[in-house]
């Protein structure tokens, strides 16, 4: 069973609607995932830094309170000012201690564990010229280092300040876990949702899809809607309805070209039955008679051949067909062949034909048609122009160009305006003209002096 290739077949899913969705959720995810990123660090950043400010804190008051009860005390040493401090200091989530210059504590709220790490660090060890904090971690323990230079009858002393930062790990953990879990989710709720979303979106394509079907031979100008300000569905519907309009003007062509054809044909064939049907109904034997029929209808049959030739042509130049070879052409052979072979019509026609200016020219192109070309204006100047006055056929050259020139008199279009139109043989010869990338025009003036000119490139002009 054959599916009806008219109709786009039935699915349950959309592809194109997938690949938007997926789209969609990717560029969601990719969104989401780079703000976690950013907000866990700066979460981690902020943290850290709020650690160490409360340690830089709890350091510079430890050290105020040593100051103060050496005041206080002045006859105590360090370490009895430290353990007084120790005594009446609030136990919080951070610890300190106090080192004398020789590494030894003095006094201390840290735990042994603590203490001991802190020890192996030595932090003494770097000894500033002036107040100040520094900053050092090990593993999950912060810490921060202040050293006081000798005052106020006190020795030089370090002060360290330890904060854990087990609860920095443990919020930056279940974060962590929170997005895990989350970011799945949220890319198949992105997912479902750019799905559901993307219908709305392809509305405008659905509306020119019915709009599509609606087209046909029933409505040959129908043209789909564009609406605006355009968006990229008009635009496409543009080129559409350019598209359709190129087919309505090929039907249009085609239909011209067999009613041309029908009409250039109908004359000698016409011509052919009549003769016929009249040589049978004579019923004659007599040689004579017999021979001018048969003559009439040689003649009828070689127009019409040369009117099949012409259509055929046409049609080709109508279909833009171009030409696959140029060779050197030499013009003026060309048309003194062209018009001995032509002397026998012309003579038939009552028509005299005769040379101009002929200068040596070559051009590139297709001999054949060139030489139909010479032969339609020869045949459209015998046809049309005036009895006793001879037609005169010139080639010359000028500025790289070859001008092909047939000359002739005839009435002025102000009398017959039906000169004015393109015949079938100026049509072709247009044509013939444009391929081998030159121009054709008629000069017909009210002198009725006419003129056929059919210009082209030399082949020195040729790129």
């Amino acid at each position: 069973m054959t599916r009806n290739a008219s109709r786009p077949p039935g699915r349950r899913l959309s592809r194109v609607r997938l690949r938007l969705a997926g789209v969609f959720a990717l560029t969601f995810g990719v969104a989401l995932a780079t703000v976690a990123a950013l907000s866990l660090g700066w979460l981690l950043r902020e943290s850290t830094q709020r650690l160490d400010d409360r340690l830089m804190a709890l350091t510079a008051s430890v050290a105020r309170g040593i100051r103060l009860e050496k005041r206080e005390y002045p006859d105590s040493g360090l370490r009895a000012v430290a353990n007084d401090v120790q005594r009446e200091w609030v136990v919080g989530p951070d610890s300190w201690l106090v080192l004398a210059a020789n590494d030894s504590v003095v006094a201390s709220t840290a735990d042994s564990a603590h203490l001991q790490r802190v020890l192996r660090r030595r932090p003494t060890a770097t000894r500033l010229t002036a107040p100040a904090d520094l900053i050092q971690e090990d593993d999950d323990l912060r810490m921060v280092i202040r050293y006081e230079a000798a005052a106020d009858g006190l020795p030089a002393f370090t002060l360290v300040g330890l904060g854990s930062t087990e609860g920095i790990e443990r919020d930056t953990e279940l974060l962590l876990l929170a997005l895990a879990i989350a970011t799945p989710l949220i890319a198949l709720l992105s997912l479902a949702s750019g799905y559901l979303l993307s219908r709305w979106a392809l509305r405008p394509a659905d509306a020119l899809g019915r709009a599509i079907d609606a087209l046909g031979p029933a409505a040959p100008s129908a043209r789909l809607p564009i609406t605006e300000p355009a968006d990229e569905i008009d635009e496409l519907a543009a080129r559409f309805n350019a598209l359709l309009d190129r087919l309505a003007a090929s039907q249009a062509q085609n239909r011209n070209f067999v009613r041309e054809a029908a009409h250039q044909i109908r004359t000698p064939l016409t011509l052919v039955r009549g003769e016929a049907e009249y040589a049978l109904q004579a019923a004659t034997t007599d040689a004579g008679v017999l021979q001018a029929t048969l003559g009439r209808i040689e003649r009828a049959s070689r127009q019409m051949q040369r009117r099949v030739d012409e259509l055929l042509l046409l049609a080709e130049a109508e279909a833009g067909a171009r030409l696959e070879q140029r060779l050197p052409v030499e013009l003026d052979t060309l048309v003194v062949d062209g018009v001995d072979l032509f002397r026998a019509r012309a003579a038939q026609l009552d028509r005299s034909l005769a040379y101009g200016t002929l200068e040596p020219a070559s051009v590139l192109g297709d001999e054949a048609l060139l030489r139909e070309a010479l032969l339609e204006l020869l045949e459209n100047a015998c046809r049309h122009g005036r009895a006793g006055t001879p037609i005169t056929v010139s080639v010359r050259r000028s500025a790289g160009w070859v001008e092909l020139r047939v000359d002739s008199r005839r009435p002025s279009t102000e009398n017959n305006p039906s000169l004015r139109s393109t015949g079938l043989g100026q049509r072709i010869v247009t044509w013939i003209a444009e391929a081998h990338d030159g121009r054709f025009m008629i000069r017909h003036e009210v002198t009725e002096d006419y003129a056929a000119v059919l210009t082209l490139p030399e082949t020195s002009n040729i790129p």
